[in-house]
């Protein structure tokens, strides 16, 4: 079974804060990009509510510091208050709203559209670092799937494309790591994950795609499989509706 659970929260963001403390969700993310007229600024940062946790403030900076290491640029750290109290303060968990690089400078926005794995990678890597325990994660795709504003997508990037779908890219990417997560024994009994993190570089795209159309879970990725196995996922892509 999973250890993790990843449920994308829509409506207006109240809406969507008040429903994942129904759920008991363990952590909660939004994710944005920044964007500004000026197209030379490119840091990361992170936006916290005002009330945010010890929790959230440690979880915001490993995150923000993990981007600026991968991305070579400036760390701002974190923000609190502004919008991170309405879109953040009615959640009970750690709560924290992403901000990776500006869709509005040129670098940025290719990063967002071409590096959208690595950006999973991160914060998948700090959810298991600070919620090791799993459980329910809640996912908020900024912008988009607000009942008041319907149509909004937030900043246009650099050379095409917007902000929200380009989040909600990244998020899904994050969900398909998380949720091939599963506990197995290790050689001493105890519960050891094994997740997505595993996969061969030269293989990620394929290992996505598998999980995502049911044909394998994904775990054990670097294990020899059977005939068995092997006709098993090849008569579900074959049989899997189109």
């Amino acid at each position: 079974m999973a250890r993790y659970q990843v449920k994308f929260y829509k409506g207006d963001y109240g809406e969507r804060q008040r429903a994942a403390n129904a759920d008991a969700a363990v952590c909660y993310v939004e994710q944005h990009f920044n964007s500004v007229g000026d197209p030379s600024p490119n840091y990361t940062m992170v936006v916290l509510s005002t009330n945010a946790s010890e929790t959230a403030s440690n979880w915001a900076r490993r995150y923000s510091g993990a981007v600026a290491a991968k991305f070579g640029i400036k760390d701002q750290g974190i923000r609190k208050g502004g919008r991170g109290d309405g879109n953040l303060a009615r959640a009970k968990m750690p709560a924290i709203l992403l901000e990776p690089f500006f869709v509005s400078n040129p670098q940025g926005s290719q990063w967002a559209k071409t590096r959208q794995q690595e950006l999973a990678e991160i914060l998948v890597g700090t959810i298991r670092e600070f919620f090791p325990d799993g459980g329910a994660v809640a996912f908020s795709v900024g912008h988009k799937y607000k009942r008041s504003a319907p149509n909004d997508r937030g900043a246009s990037a650099h050379g095409g494309g917007n902000e929200a779908d380009l989040a909600e890219a990244v998020l899904l990417k994050a969900q398909t790591l998380l949720e091939a997560m599963v506990a197995v024994p290790d050689d001493e009994g105890e519960d050891e994950p094994i997740h997505a993190a595993e996969v061969s570089p030269w293989a990620r795209e394929a290992h996505e795609w598998v999980v995502a159309n049911g044909i394998s879970d994904g775990t054990r990725p670097q294990e020899p499989v059977t005939r068995e196995q092997l006709w098993t996922m090849l008569h579900r892509a074959a049989t899997k509706p189109k």
